[in-house]
């Protein structure tokens, strides 16, 4: 038998046992009162920095030429998000040569209180462009299912990542009577800056990484094997700090900071082509690109062929093409297509595979196409 007497309903210690559960229960309340105050607190600070950041961002854009305006912001999303919804918000940018203006039907920004450093911004709907080159306007609209940008700071840089869905856009430029098409069933972009206080030739500034499926080009393109690409993966670095703008000048000091591409990994599936490759991409002395790839190429004789019939290449350059990179190809295993284990390289303005010529590339005057 225990020596501790049980307490008996009705004694006088049966009133304090209730007196100290009241107690717990308004002090358990009272706790889950101030964490709530303080919860709201923190959400509505959070509102009004995602509020007064959007405000100041505009101002910033003004400054810099491009104008950003909206119809009205309501915020929402309470307790589990904070959500600043913009319509029918509008961006536009004037030069003397190039201007575009991009409307939508709805610019949704939004954080999360365990997050406040990442934000993401929801753009899908209806989408308008109109990009205005040397005169000519060309008008883009169409919608996508899914189209939003998530920002993020830390101590590494900053990143930036684009998702899109079921992108599908048509266009009509003046004076064509032809409409252009652009489709993008998934594709989904991410780039990382680094904010280190140096960034010289051996540091990349920024890293990008691109994977994209169902993409079907505009007409305008004149692609060889067509207009559909069924995957296109790559990854990638800029090496010293990059020009804000693509103009002879700043393209010139980057090239001499020592400047480069980085290509790791760069996969295309186009028609009959499957590409693996990586390597180096650069500028030479007139500012024009030159690389060094290393690649594994199937169906290298279609795109000869089909280089030939649009002219882009001599018939004779194509015979020789095709004999020496026929002769150098392996099937991994029985059946497989012929592949090709190659070096792919950018001098002079030509594009070799191996000792092969095989196109001659336009020259590229930059002050022409800077936006």
């Amino acid at each position: 038998m225990s020596d501790t007497p049980e307490t008996i309903p009705g004694t006088p210690a049966a009133p304090k046992q209730r007196r100290r559960g009241v107690r717990w229960a308004l002090g358990l309340c009272g706790l889950c009162g101030v964490a709530i105050a303080l919860y709201t607190g923190y959400w509505f600070f959070l509102a009004q920095q995602l509020r007064v950041g959007t405000e100041r961002w505009i101002e910033a854009q003004a400054r810099e030429g491009t104008r950003v305006r909206h119809d009205g912001a309501v915020l929402s999303g309470f307790p589990l998000a904070v959500r600043l919804t913009l319509a029918q918000p509008v961006i536009a940018f004037d030069e003397e040569r190039h201007s575009f203006v991009w409307r939508g039907q709805q610019a949704v920004l939004s954080v999360t209180p365990w997050q406040p450093r990442t934000i993401r911004i929801a753009l899908g709907g209806s989408q308008d462009l109109g990009v205005t080159a040397d005169g000519k306007t060309t008008t883009w609209r169409g919608r996508a299912r899914h189209l939003t940008l998530d920002f993020s700071g830390g101590a590494a840089g900053t990143a930036m990542g684009l998702r899109i869905e079921n992108l599908d856009m048509t266009a009509r430029a003046q004076n064509q009577n032809q409409a252009q098409h652009l489709r993008i069933d998934h594709g989904r972009l991410e780039l990382l800056r680094n904010t280190a206080a140096r960034v010289d030739e051996k540091t990349p500034s920024r890293l990008w990484s691109l994977s994209a499926a169902g993409v079907e080009v505009p007409q305008s393109l004149s692609l060889p094997l067509g207009r559909t690409f069924s995957r296109i993966v790559f990854n990638g670095g800029i090496l010293a700090e990059p020009p804000r703008r693509l103009e002879p000048r700043q393209l010139l000091a980057w090239r001499d900071a020592g400047g480069t591409i980085e290509v790791k990994t760069l996969e295309v599936a186009y028609g009959s082509l499957d590409l693996k490759t990586s390597g180096t991409l650069a500028l030479d002395e007139q500012l024009q690109p030159v690389g060094a790839f290393s690649a594994q190429v199937q169906g290298f004789l279609s795109v000869i062929t089909a280089l030939r019939e649009q002219g882009l290449i001599e018939p004779n350059i194509a015979t020789t093409a095709a004999i020496i990179l026929g002769a150098l190809a392996t099937r991994p295993t029985p059946g497989d297509r012929p592949r090709l284990d190659i070096a792919l390289s950018v001098q002079n303005r030509k594009l070799y595979a191996g000792p092969v010529a095989l196109v001659n590339l336009p020259f590229i005057r930059w002050e022409t196409i800077a936006p």
